[in-house]
């Protein structure tokens, strides 16, 4: 059996693009607020 993609790679560029960009945001809010959570979180219980 061969393999084959079933989605062609120039069909939705754009989609990709915006795809990627919101979950590049996403985890780097997610980095942030985890590292702010951890300095408040030190800062309060020493």
């Amino acid at each position: 059996m061969t393999r084959r993609t079933p989605r062609p790679r120039r069909s939705r560029s754009r989609w990709d693009v915006v795809v990627e960009t919101v979950w590049g945001s996403v985890l780097v809010l997610l980095v942030l607020s985890a590292m702010v959570a951890g300095a408040a979180w030190t800062g309060v219980v020493p």
